[in-house]
Parts: C-alpha cells; sequence; structure tokens
C-alpha cells in the first residue's frame, strides 16, 4: 500500500473548503475532466440511488443544476443528526407535502460515503460538457488544482473522498 502525505492532503482540503461555492465545482470539474481516464470508475463503485439523483440532476435546467451541486457541497450538516430540507423556502415546502418527489437534497444526504464519492465521479463522467469549468480560476483555486494534479492518484482519491 502507498503511504499519503496527510499534511498536504490535509492542506488541500482546508483550501478546497475555503473557496467560493462556485470555485469548488470548476475545481472538482476540471479535476475530474483530468483525472477521469486515470482513476479506473470501480475505484469509487457505483450506486443505484446515486445514478438516479444524476438522472433527477441531468433533467434539470444548467442554471438548477449549479444550484443542486451548489447546495450540495455547502450543506455542511451531518447525517443524522438532523433533517436537512432544502434551503429553498419553495423547495422546502415540497418536501413537507406527503408522497411528494425527494428532493435531490435530501438524496444526496441519505447517501454514504462512498455512494456520495461515486455520484462525484459519476457526475464528471456523465455531465462532463455542461459543467461549466470558469478558465478564470482565483488564484487560490489555480494554486490547489496544480497541487492536486502533482498528487498521486490514489492521493487524488483520497481527497475526493474526504470532500465527498
Amino acid at each position: 500500500m502507498t503511504s499519503i502525505n496527510t499534511s498536504n492532503l490535509d492542506q488541500a482540503i482546508v483550501v478546497f473548503q475555503g473557496l467560493p461555492v462556485e470555485e469548488q465545482l470548476a475545481t472538482l470539474g476540471m479535476l475530474f475532466k483530468e483525472i477521469s481516464g486515470s482513476i479506473p470508475a470501480n475505484t469509487f463503485g457505483t450506486s443505484e440511488e446515486s445514478t438516479r439523483l444524476i438522472d433527477q440532476i441531468k433533467g434539470q435546467r444548467q442554471d438548477e443544476q449549479l444550484q443542486t451541486l451548489s447546495d450540495f457541497l455547502a450543506n455542511k450538516t451531518a447525517k443524522g443528526d438532523e433533517v436537512a430540507l432544502d434551503p429553498h423556502p419553495s423547495k422546502a415546502l415540497l418536501e413537507l407535502i406527503p408522497g411528494s418527489t425527494q428532493p435531490a437534497l435530501t438524496r444526496y444526504e441519505s447517501l454514504d460515503a462512498n455512494s456520495r464519492l461515486a455520484f462525484w465521479y459519476q457526475l464528471g463522467q456523465q455531465l462532463n460538457d455542461s459543467i461549466p469549468v470558469n478558465s478564470s480560476l482565483s488564484s487560490e483555486a489555480t494554486e490547489l488544482l496544480t497541487s492536486l494534479r502533482s498528487l498521486g492518484v490514489e492521493q487524488q482519491a483520497a481527497f475526493l473522498r474526504q470532500i465527498a
């Protein structure tokens, strides 16, 4: 088993979490574009629920997709702590109606860590061209992406597991 420098990994996670959500999405989009061929898909496994969630997101308009993915990254509620309603009032009301379709955020929150990672990986592959990747990242995000590129495949996978 290869040793992972946890100091570099921890630093990358702190920098990533300090970025605005839009830059987190852009950084993830660029990283997934670059690593999609080097990390085998079975590394993260697959989940029927993550596949259904991706299908739900693919059915949204592009601005809705961005908002949903931003909500996933911004929502820090730990699983089991409380029920997290969608941060948008109109969507949260739909969650409270019995028999309504389960919103994307609630579905995402119900995924275990491996399924979340599978979700992000599958999303990166399936929506590769539709996720807007801003080529003018901040210097902090560009530096983070450069440091992530220099990591080995196992370290990149470990980074993704930590942030998923």
